[in-house]
């Protein structure tokens, strides 16, 4: 007997509570990852009051706030807000007194600041919790140059030479330079030696996916088979370009579609998703449609979604209006799905519930519950079906280049079948 879709949804929320201790993160690959990523990339470009106000609305976001904090601090540093960055260094260093990363970074702002007496101590402290970093050597040299006094400048060639024998493979030939002139450094000079700091990832603004994926049909309908193709391109923060070819067949039709989209940022910490799709074929999926969405954060942590999709079809026209609801807390995300669609004379109704966990930053796992109604022409008569879903899909990036995506499902169509399939990608971050 099938169990109704309310109390599957019940049966769901109650065991994913009492997961809730040990489980809690999601795609926020869109709002606290990718904001990262759009930071990371306005930071090469030395574009700094835009990453800055990225990194506030990753921090307003309720995901990684330490991770968008440090970053927040460094920017500002950068810009010569030297107050602004102290307070998020203390903050940060209030929950973990021994990061070397964040001490580094109160020691970095005391040097720009016309400080570096002050920094002294705390790099040594820091070097002796961490003396594998190179760099917390580096603005130690860069803080007995800035002091610009014969015994400074002697300190500063002793640990030079040490910092060759230590780390010969790092470029040291710049400091024992400014130190053999006897010049001081300049506050500029430091600020273009720390943008180009080993924290400053390599942030990828290319992507491509390729998967298969196989679909079974019960009561004698046979196989489904697809096979698609993917690109994303980040052309500038915040803004994402991607494209979409897919070649699919089931129920002795084929089917090419292609699909073009992109991502664009809009007052308010709001953004905005459009994309189309165009078939030749056309004999499962749209002629052609067109879809916009803007998303806008409501609180801290949450977020919600309005969206309108116009499909074309060979025999009709459909128009689907759709509504997401998304919180945001720790490593999830649970977001509630309303649409409805309005075709062949008849406006159908779905509900759709989701729960995601993030783990190493940007992979994810996702697993979702969905029922509604939906319809299908058959010899010229419209036959309306109650369907409900369940499917877990995922991105397990297994180093920063290469990722595995999957996805499993399963979906009731009414009595008439039930469809039971999976995909699985490789994608390639360059």
């Amino acid at each position: 007997m099938k169990m109704p879709w309310f109390l599957a949804v019940l049966l769901f929320c109650v065991v994913n509570i009492a997961q809730a201790a040990s489980f809690l993160r999601l795609e926020r690959t869109l709002q606290s990852s990718y904001l990262l990523g759009d930071a990371h990339l306005a930071i090469k470009n030395h574009h700094f009051v835009e990453a800055e106000s990225i990194l506030k609305s990753a921090v307003e976001s309720g995901e990684k706030q330490d991770e968008a904090n440090f970053w927040l601090a460094k920017v500002q540093a950068w810009q010569g807000n030297f107050e602004q960055s102290t307070a998020k260094y203390q903050t940060l260093l209030a929950k973990e007194p021994n990061n070397s990363d964040y001490r580094l970074g109160q020691a970095q702002v005391l040097v720009w600041s016309g400080k570096p007496k002050e920094a002294l101590p705390l790099l040594e402290s820091t070097r002796r919790l961490n003396p594998s970093d190179p760099d917390i050597l580096r603005l130690q040299i860069q803080a007995q140059l800035a002091l610009g006094d014969d015994a400074s400048k002697s300190e500063a060639l002793q640990l030079t030479q040490e910092a060759k024998q230590l780390f010969p493979k790092q470029n040291w030939d710049m400091v024992a330079s400014t130190a053999d002139t006897s010049s001081q450094m300049t506050l500029a000079e430091l600020r273009t030696l720390d943008a180009l700091d080993r924290n400053l990832m390599n942030v990828h603004n290319n992507q491509v996916e390729v998967g298969i994926g196989h679909d079974a049909f019960s009561k004698g309908r046979g196989n489904g088979r697809s096979e698609y193709l993917t690109f994303e391109h980040r052309y500038a923060p915040r803004k994402l370009a991607y494209v979409t070819l897919q070649d699919s067949a089931r129920f002795g039709n084929n089917d090419q579609q292609l699909l073009v989209g992109g991502y664009y940022p809009l007052p308010s910490s709001m953004t905005l998703n459009v994309e189309g799709t165009l078939s030749g074929s056309h004999k499962m999926v749209p002629m052609n449609s067109e879809m916009a969405s803007v998303q806008a954060p409501i609180a801290a942590g949450w977020f919600i979604t309005g969206g309108l999709r116009r499909s074309q079809y060979s025999s009709n026209t459909s128009y689907h209006e759709f509504g997401v609801l998304e919180w945001y807390v720790s490593d999830y995300r649970l977001a509630y799905t309303l649409s409805s669609t309005q075709s062949r004379g008849e406006t159908l109704f779905g509900n759709r519930i989701s729960l995601s966990r993030y783990y190493n930053d940007i992979s994810y796992v996702t697993l979702s519950l969905g029922q509604g109604r939906e319809v299908e022409l058959d010899q010229g008569q419209n036959i309306f079906f109650n369907t409900s879903s369940i499917g877990l899909n995922g991105r397990h990036w297994i180093n920063k280049d290469w990722a595995m995506a999957w996805s499993l499902g399963r979906t009731q169509q009414d009595t008439a079948y039930t469809r039971t399939g999976g995909s699985f990608g490789i994608r390639h971050a360059f």
